[in-house]
C-alpha cells in the first residue's frame, strides 16, 4: 500500500497540498495497523456482487486482476460493505467466515482494513444507481479528499 500511495504522490497529477489530508490519514492508519506478512493470504481484493456469479449450482468469482496476497480480512471487509449492510447481516457473514463471532481484536483489525478500502460505490466500475457502501464513521477516504466544511 505504501509503495502504491507513494507512486500516486509522484505522478504529478495532484496539485501541491491536495493529498496532505489523505497522507496524514494513511499515516495514522499505518501506525495503528500492523502488517502481518506471515499470515497474509491469497485474496480476490474486488469481491463485489458484480464479480460473484451463481450458475444455479456453484458460485464463481470473476475479475481476478486485483488479486494478490494480503490481510485475510480484506475480502471480508469488501463483501461486508457490499452485501452485509445491517449489523445482523454483518454478524451472519462474520460467523460464516470464521465459524464464530469476531473477537474484539479481529473486529478492531477489520475496522483498520475497512479504513484502507475504497468504498465500492466510489469505484469506477460500480453499477449505476448502486447504494453507497455502509461505512463506519472513522472510514474517511472520501472525506479526506473532499474540501473541509
Amino acid at each position: 500500500m505504501a509503495r502504491l500511495w507513494a507512486h500516486v504522490g509522484r505522478t504529478g497529477l495532484f496539485a501541491p497540498g491536495v493529498l496532505d489530508r489523505c497522507n496524514a490519514h494513511l499515516a495514522r492508519i499505518r501506525a495503528a495497523y500492523a502488517w502481518d506478512e506471515v499470515n497474509s493470504v491469497s485474496s480476490h481484493n474486488d469481491s463485489l456482487p458484480a464479480n460473484i456469479l451463481f450458475d444455479g449450482n456453484r458460485l464463481w468469482m470473476i475479475d481476478w486482476e486485483s488479486a494478490y496476497r494480503t490481510d485475510p480480512l480484506v475480502d471480508l471487509a469488501i463483501v461486508g460493505d457490499s452485501l452485509a449492510r445491517t449489523p445482523e447481516l454483518e454478524s451472519i457473514l462474520h460467523r460464516a467466515w470464521l465459524g464464530r463471532r469476531l473477537d474484539e481484536a479481529r473486529r478492531a483489525r477489520l475496522a483498520h482494513v475497512r479504513a484502507l478500502s475504497l468504498p465500492s460505490s466510489q469505484r469506477p466500475h460500480a453499477p449505476a444507481g448502486s447504494r453507497p457502501a455502509r461505512r463506519r464513521p472513522s472510514m474517511c477516504w472520501a472525506r479526506c479528499s473532499s474540501p473541509r466544511s
